[in-house]
């Protein structure tokens, strides 16, 4: 008996993508797996759309926009409650590959010791460009990065490999996971959040997995820069000092915060003030003061003993 998949799709006024992510689906080998789409609160008519036109997804309605972190919560508290004995978090702008779930589910069954996997992830518009080959977290500064990225395609990305971020964009974890560290932090609202729940998979004993045989394809722009407006530039601020502050020990702290000053803060100030960017160091701003304002922060805090 394959293990089931509950797959869970987050929509917010975009029904389009959401619909041509759906169809790739309809192409999956894999057969034991059910869809679930999250409706954020859309007002583009998502919602009656989804319904006529896939009468076979479970469409779950928040009724508001609850973030990338409580509306996903709402779909994998879902999950559980139907037996699933892996969920994947699937963004609505991407299209996926017939077998990509079989690949990573395969991967998952054969080592015990992993809990969170990630397919080869390429851009939608350049289809051999990547996007994402395994990810890594630096605590020392404050960065996640994307191995692979924007490079051609040509194989050099081609063997598994355990890596300590597994992008939201995919992201596939197995139940026994969730039930020991929790669903995601909804103190992040957005931003960062997938990189909280891969440490704190980690941190509780399991591994990462990169597995390139599954593939998919993220509508993400070359050059898109998604941190330019005030609401991004709060959150992206806000959300590096609460991660670091969660996962990172007193000397990885001091370290990213020299990083973050001058490479996020000062860099970004000045970006700003030559383009006459005033909300934007004002989201800056925000999300320093909203980080230090945090209630009861001390009881975020992660430690390898977790769970």
């Amino acid at each position: 008996m394959l293990p089931r998949v509950v797959i869970i799709i987050l929509n917010w006024n975009g029904k389009d993508d959401t619909s041509e992510c759906l169809e790739s689906l309809n192409a999956l080998t894999y057969s034991n797996y059910e869809i679930i789409v999250v409706d954020n609160g859309s007002t583009d008519g998502s919602q009656r759309y989804i319904k006529e036109k896939y009468p076979q997804v479970l469409l779950m309605e928040t009724g508001q926009n609850l973030g990338f972190t409580g509306g996903n919560n709402r779909g994998i508290t879902a999950a559980l409650q139907k037996n699933a004995d892996y969920v994947l978090l699937l963004n609505n702008d991407t299209v996926v590959d017939g077998q990509f779930l079989d690949e990573l589910v395969f991967a998952g069954e054969s080592r015990k010791d992993v809990g969170i996997l990630n397919p080869k992830i390429y851009y939608y518009d350049e289809p051999r460009l990547l996007w994402y080959a395994g990810g890594n977290i630096s605590l020392l500064q404050g960065l996640s990065r994307h191995f692979g990225f924007q490079e051609i395609d040509h194989g050099q990305y081609d063997t598994t490999r355990e890596v300590n971020f597994i992008t939201g964009c995919a992201f596939l974890i197995k139940r026994e996971v969730i039930e020991k560290i929790g669903p995601l932090d909804d103190n992040f609202f957005c931003y960062s959040e997938d990189a909280d729940w891969s440490l704190r998979a980690i941190k509780a004993g399991y591994k990462g997995l990169y597995v390139p045989s599954s593939r998919i394809w993220h509508k993400i722009g070359i050059s898109a820069n998604v941190k330019g407006t005030e609401f991004s530039m709060h959150m992206g601020t806000r959300n590096a000092l609460y991660l670091e502050y969660k996962h990172a020990s007193r000397m990885q702290f001091a370290s990213f915060l020299l990083v973050f000053s001058v490479n996020w803060l000062l860099r970004n100030a000045v970006k700003s003030l030559l383009n006459h960017d005033y909300p934007a160091m004002r989201g800056m701003y925000t999300g320093v003061t909203a980080f230090w304002s945090m209630p009861n922060k001390q009881r975020y805090r992660v430690t390898r003993s977790e769970g």
